[in-house]
């Protein structure tokens, strides 16, 4: 699935979005792909709604909310699986993988909900 070529204001969000999600600003980035989001067409809404479900559980680890994470972990695998390994000019395995390790984060009952000791994960552009 190939998206079609965004406009300059989605790619600028989409840019920055990434940005923020690398740099721990899990609810920022959330705000700024659920921009696009709104006017996105499928197949690329089920694909930002899986980045924003992603941006969402860090979030929810960041509050210490455990149920939350996971399941907002859990949709968003779910959202992001279908998609070619460069959907959206990003390396969507590494998003999947991250969110992968994340979600066996969680469902291990012992381990501590701390930020700052699980591995954050980075979303790279292709």
């Amino acid at each position: 699935m190939k998206s079609n070529a965004p406009d300059l204001d989605a790619a600028a969000a989409r840019r920055e979005g990434i940005r923020l999600f690398n740099e721990g600003l899990f609810w920022e980035a959330h705000e700024a792909w659920e921009a696009i989001w709104l006017v996105a067409a499928p197949p690329e809404k089920q694909f930002v709604q899986g980045l924003i479900q992603v941006a969402a559980a860090w979030h929810h680890v960041g509050r210490k909310n455990r149920t939350g994470a996971t399941r907002l972990a859990s949709r968003a695998l779910a959202r992001l699986e279908p998609f070619e390994q460069d959907y959206w000019g990003l390396d969507r395995s590494a998003a999947v993988e991250a969110t992968r390790r994340l979600t066996a984060v969680l469902e291990a009952e012992a381990t501590s909900l701390q930020l700052e000791t699980l591995p954050r994960p980075l979303l790279r552009e292709i």
